[in-house]
């Protein structure tokens, strides 16, 4: 098969993949990568999107008005407490990059009771989040807004933070078995290259079916521990999280 042929085969999968309606506003990169993995086999493909972004695809999420009751995650976090807990310890922070921000847009009430009028940024894969997320935000008149991107795409994710005010804080929440089973070490690379000045990273304690995780997150949080300085960590709502600075 010459090159011509094999990108109109893996052009023709990719719009196959995407003619299941919860796959369908998944940026191209990131079925292109679940079919490099699969070696273009569409069924396995659909099964590590499923993994990965199912909890966000389901109709239950996408079409309810209450999304942190409706994801499986956000409605067991208690955002007052965790917004909260990170305002105590973080100070003055004026912009959120929220990256694989599933439903924490819809927090926004929360995040600005405990940070003033804080500029939200949502990256997320999922399309009909962020539109959902952007509806959201006009409606209630927040200063947050919704960007559809490929989160491996870190050039754009660089520009996009840079383009922020200082302060700035990452997001990281529940994300990194994402990243990780996509790219090695994509976590680690995110955490180096981005210029912000403090980094809130979740890892599950449960799986999805409730049993335990064995030693989830303790390699990045080794890595963390290692190479930065820790202001907070604690477990809470199934997830171990870890609040950390570059300085």
């Amino acid at each position: 098969m010459n090159l011509k042929n094999e990108i109109g085969d893996l052009e023709n999968k990719i719009l196959e993949v995407k003619r299941k309606r919860q796959f369908s506003q998944l940026p191209n990169s990131i079925i292109k990568r679940a079919l490099e993995k699969t070696d273009g086999d569409i069924k396995g493909a659909r099964m590590i999107l499923r993994k990965y972004f199912g909890v966000f695809l389901t109709n239950r999420v996408l079409k309810s008005r209450d999304v942190l009751k409706s994801h499986l995650s956000t409605k067991k976090r208690d955002y007052d407490f965790l917004y909260r807990r990170l305002a105590d310890n973080v100070k003055r922070v004026r912009s959120v990059i929220d990256i694989g921000a599933g439903g924490n847009g819809f927090s926004y009430g929360f995040l600005r009771k405990y940070f003033g009028n804080v500029r939200y940024v949502g990256i997320e894969a999922v399309g009909q989040l962020v539109k959902n997320m952007t509806r959201f935000f006009e409606a209630k008149g927040f200063n947050g807004v919704g960007i559809w991107l490929d989160i491996f795409d870190l050039e754009k994710i660089k520009k996009i933070v840079s383009e922020t005010e200082k302060k700035r804080m990452v997001f990281l929440f529940q994300v990194v078995d994402a990243l990780e089973g996509f790219e090695r070490d994509y976590s680690l690379k995110l955490i180096k290259e981005l210029d912000a000045d403090f980094f809130a990273v979740s890892v599950p304690l449960k799986s999805l079916s409730g049993g335990l995780k064995k030693a989830s997150g303790k390699w990045i949080f080794d890595f963390i521990n290692t190479n930065f300085f820790v202001i907070d960590r604690f477990a809470e709502f199934g997830e171990d999280f870890i609040l950390f600075s570059k300085e």
